[in-house]
């Protein structure tokens, strides 16, 4: 076991599943290397809970293999101790437990598999699970994981008891061998009214002053403007646009320019940021919204999340979402983006403690986790309206026609898996 990396943040996993899941291959997989032997055979290799940590993506990553359960060779009791003992092999505890499933079979010893984890270290387990299949290459051709997800109620039943982080997010991870398209970057659009924070916003979740803060009545970006940082293990492009309701410029003008960030982020954006300030939801704000949805039509709500800044206006102890249900047309416009909301204030929670609701660090995790689960429903695609499709063609057509192989494939949703384990939080009590 290599150890003592001190600089680096570290991230805890416990591996846990039936006998020939295939948990020992996706400990392997994300490392990168043979470290557990995988075995091939009806038994369990694993016969005790082994641990291994590595430099993973600048993260040091600790990965607890466990016998596989049903393992016909030992008896339950000793099972049941040996499993347990794996929070011991990642004191001071687990960050995520990935419950490894194979694609192509969900039958009773799969539900007994869950069960039994529930059962070894109570239901609260699941708060801190992510589902991941294995043999995604049988996976019939065109059909999604949450397709196949949801054939299955009992699965989808236990998938859901896995989104017990947020209720309206599905931690749904999965391991593909398949050739299915993968996005190593998130590529974001901040829109909003001229004096909202949208270029403040920018500079806070890259950590440095990167877009020029509006500060003024007028708006200080005039044209799209994009950047590309490293941000917790993601490339991440933001485009900043210029401020709606501006009155330097013609509505013509702005609604080309603010369109024009799609070619920015070519082939298309993941997500867009609708940017307002806690305080104020009035006409102007509608208004915003407004143009929006005129600009790229109604469907881009689907991929939107609404960011609010200056939220050390927030009274103390409100969060974010009870703010919103004070008012009836914002409730409505966020429940139009599927509940999806964040809070940000770059001048007063830049220093606050990481762990804290009113902190950018915190809300930086929570709403990265939201553009990830935003990406994995709608498969990696926004497809907004015709305009957009059009765009996305002609940069397709620029490319070449290049093919991803399978390893490059595997290894970027290896990436994923571990994206979202890394922004899991610590378990402090199970």
């Amino acid at each position: 076991k290599e150890t003592n990396f001190p600089s680096l943040p570290e991230r805890r996993i416990i591996l846990v599943g039936k006998t020939g899941s295939g948990k020992s291959s996706l400990g392997n997989t994300l490392f990168g290397e043979e470290v557990f032997d995988p075995g091939h055979t009806s038994g369990s290799v694993t016969v005790v809970c082994k641990s291994a940590t590595k430099i993973v993506m600048n993260t040091q990553l600790t990965v607890v293999d466990t016998p596989g359960i049903f393992d016909s060779g030992r008896s339950e009791e000793d099972l049941k101790s040996e499993i347990i003992m794996s929070i011991v092999e990642c004191g001071p505890g687990p960050h995520a437990f990935l419950i490894v499933l194979r694609v192509d079979m969900f039958t009773k010893h799969e539900e007994e598999v869950i069960n039994r984890i529930i059962q070894y270290f109570s239901e609260k387990v699941l708060k801190y699970s992510v589902i991941v299949f294995t043999h995604g290459d049988r996976l019939p051709e065109g059909t999604t994981i949450q397709q196949f997800v949801d054939q299955n109620q009992k699965l989808k039943d236990v998938v859901r008891k896995c989104g017990g982080l947020n209720k309206n997010k599905k931690l749904v991870s999965y391991f593909l061998f398949s050739d299915f398209p993968s996005l190593p970057e998130r590529r974001i659009v901040l829109v909003g009214k001229t004096g909202s924070g949208k270029s403040s916003l920018g500079n806070t979740l890259f950590g440095e002053e990167v877009f020029d803060p509006d500060h003024t009545s007028g708006s200080v970006t005039v044209e799209c403007k994009s950047a590309t940082k490293k941000v917790m293990i993601k490339q991440l492009t933001l485009i900043d646009t210029p401020g709606l309701v501006n009155t330097e410029k013609s509505e013509e003008d702005l609604k080309s320019e603010i369109i024009r960030s799609i070619v920015e982020c070519s082939p298309g954006p993941h997500a867009f940021l609708i940017v307002l300030k806690v305080a104020t939801y009035g006409p102007q704000e509608e208004e915003v919204i407004t143009r929006i949805i005129q600009y790229f039509s109604e469907e881009v709500l689907k991929y939107s999340v609404i960011v609010f800044t200056h939220g050390d206006q927030l009274d103390e102890g409100t969060t974010i979402q009870q703010f919103v249900d004070q008012n009836q047309k914002l409730k409505d416009l966020v429940r139009k983006c599927d509940d999806r909301c964040h809070v940000f204030d770059s001048r007063y929670w830049k220093n606050n403690n990481p762990e804290e609701y009113r902190s950018n660090s915190y809300q930086l995790k929570e709403l990265l986790i939201t553009v990830e689960n935003l990406v994995i429903s709608n498969n990696g695609v926004i497809d907004a309206n015709e305009m957009l499709q059009e765009v996305e063609q002609k940069v397709e057509k620029r490319q070449s026609g290049s093919v991803l192989s399978n390893e490059t494939i595997r290894k970027r949703r290896m990436k994923h898996v571990l994206l979202i384990c890394i922004y899991m939080f610590v378990i402090t009590e199970i």
